[in-house]
This record gives structure tokens, sequence and C-alpha cells, in this order.
């Protein structure tokens, strides 16, 4: 409980500090996006370019590279960040994984077919949300299944809360 509470301070924490967000957006998932630059030893042929697709998506991104977290020790520091965010979407297969193990909605757009993913699929259905097509005919549909799943963590994580508040407030501290 006490790493709902953080997860939920820094969330909120985030989210005032995200200067012109509009009110329409105020209240919209706030998204880890790390997309993949290529040259990886798979890349090639998995990548897919799903830039345009996403530009107006009712979300807010933080956009990161994965140069700019290999190139400090960050990448240690992943799945803490990760895990402040509602959601996650990336073009990386290890980025998806680490989110999907914490619990994140996570949005991996590549052609990347891996035996771990499956598993996490198979697992986790309402976390592991995948597209693996170059085109965006039915795109809309699996981004919206994702949304849905963001908001429905969301409001756990707010009941988690409240009822963690209304015990305080009966019993005390609780700690």
């Amino acid at each position: 409980e006490q790493g709902i509470s953080m997860r939920n301070q820094a969330v909120e924490q985030l989210r005032e500090s995200i200067g012109g967000m509009t009110s329409e957006k105020s209240t919209a998932p706030i998204v880890f996006h790390r997309r993949i630059i290529g040259g990886g030893i798979h890349d090639g042929d998995e990548v897919i370019d799903y830039q345009y697709w996403i530009r107006d998506l009712p979300v807010h991104f933080i956009h990161t590279k994965e140069s700019a977290i290999e190139a400090t020790d960050g990448v240690w520091d992943m799945p803490m960040q990760i895990a402040m965010f509602d959601g996650v979407l990336t073009g990386s297969t290890t980025t998806a994984a680490e989110a999907v193990i914490h619990g994140m909605p996570t949005f991996l757009i590549s052609k990347a077919e891996r035996g771990f993913l499956d598993e996490l699929e198979s697992r986790s259905p309402d976390l592991l949300f995948r597209w693996r097509s170059t085109s965006s005919d039915g795109f809309d549909r699996t981004t919206h299944d994702w949304i849905e799943a963001m908001q429905r963590d969301r409001r756990t994580s707010q009941i988690r809360k409240d009822s963690l508040a209304f015990f305080e407030r009966e019993l005390g501290p609780v700690a």
C-alpha cells in the first residue's frame, strides 16, 4: 500500500509540473514513451514508424529515446521511472516487458516476435497491448483498449487511496 501511495503522489506531482496542459488533457493518462531509434541487432525488420499515429491520442506523453537513457546510469532507474506513469508506449521489447512485469498497461508497437512477450501477453492480457503491423488499419481499437486499461488502473488506485484515507481517519495512521 505504501508503494501505491508513493506512486499516486509522484503521479500528482508529475501532473502538476507539466506546463501547458489543457483542461481536456489535464486528466488524460500520463504515458512514458520510449522511442526506438534503431541500429540494434534485431531492429532493422522490427521497428515500425508510428509517430504520426500517436500524435492526437488523448494522453500526455513524456518522450525519451533509447540513447537518452543508455547514455547515463538511468537504465538502472527505469523500473522506478516507469512506475510513476499511468502507462507505457514503446517500440522496445525490453521496456515493454519491464513495464508489464511492474503492472503497467503497456502498448508495444513492434514487429518483434519473442517467446517471452507471448508468455507475458497470455498471463497479462489486460496489461500488454501489441501492434505488429506497419498498417494503421485497426490501430484505433487497440489504442482504445490500452487507454481504457490505464483509466481502469487509475480508478483502482484511487479506490485504494480513498480506502486507505478512510481507515486512517477512523483508526489513525497506518504504517
